[in-house]
């Protein structure tokens, strides 16, 4: 069984999550509280957000980079014809 975690902040005896789960409606939780002596920064969503963008054009920026799968370029149409005997 898969358990989805997703990162929320808790104020005002409210559980914000950070981005909701898709087809989850009504489903049963368990609350943490990683670290309650220190208060959680209110734009930790932002963060998150700024984080993703920047994974996105890294994994981006490699896709058009390509990558090398070793050999040479393909034959011109020309050098095909060389290698095959004609009659």
């Amino acid at each position: 069984m898969i358990l989805p975690t997703v990162e929320g902040t808790y104020k005002n005896g409210k559980v914000e999550l950070a981005e909701m789960l898709a087809g989850v409606d009504g489903a049963r939780v368990l609350v943490t509280f990683l670290n309650p002596e220190q208060s959680m920064k209110p734009d930790t969503a932002t963060i998150n957000e700024q984080n993703r963008k920047k994974f996105r054009a890294s994994v981006l920026a490699r896709m058009e980079k390509g990558f090398h799968l070793g050999g040479s370029p393909y034959l011109r149409r020309e050098e095909l014809y060389e290698r095959i005997d004609r009659y």
